[in-house]
């Protein structure tokens, strides 16, 4: 049984495997992880949903390894069961949708930022962009982080507040 949007990315991996693409528009990130599946386990609901569940399991772990560098280990695993049990975390990560591949992409993308390993940082969140054009709001979110963290606008005189600078950028982007 295939459920929202399942049925429509089912369609386009199917036609992605038998050659055709017919949805250019689509970005293929996630049809190579599903169609992968589809190659070795045939076309049927275990082989559309395992990728997301895997992708689920990833999402939690990268999440508990970023929360560890802000907080306790125990704050970071009470945060990491509520997201685990979160209706919409839960359903996306069984289903053939692409967020929760975006999110473990993205979160991941992150982890190795924080880990200073930027170039693999950087390539990861390609894969992201791979996804869904919402990876964008990763690139966001990090170039917000990196700014706050090094603050390169240390010793200029600015008139504006930059809390202001960055409050209006956001706000133009959303």
């Amino acid at each position: 049984l295939q459920v929202w949007d399942e049925s429509i990315f089912l369609q386009i991996t199917r036609d992605m495997i038998a050659g055709e693409d017919h949805t250019p528009y689509q970005l293929p990130g996630i049809k190579f992880f599903v169609g992968s599946a589809i190659a070795v386990f045939g076309d049927n609901w275990f082989s559309w949903r395992a990728p997301s569940v895997i992708f689920g399991m990833l999402v939690l772990i990268v999440f508990y390894k970023i929360l560890c560098n802000f907080v306790s280990e125990r704050s970071a695993l009470f945060v990491t069961t509520l997201l685990s049990f979160d209706t919409i975390f839960f359903v996306h990560s069984t289903l053939f949708l692409r967020d929760v591949p975006l999110m473990f992409f993205g979160l991941f993308s992150f982890y190795l930022s924080l880990r200073k390993r930027y170039y693999l940082s950087a390539l990861v969140l390609g894969f992201a962009f791979l996804i869904k054009e919402t990876a964008m709001f990763f690139l966001i979110f990090l170039a917000i982080y990196y700014i706050g963290i090094t603050k390169p606008w240390k010793g200029i005189r600015v008139k504006i507040p930059v809390t202001f600078v960055v409050i209006m950028v956001v706000m133009f982007v959303i």
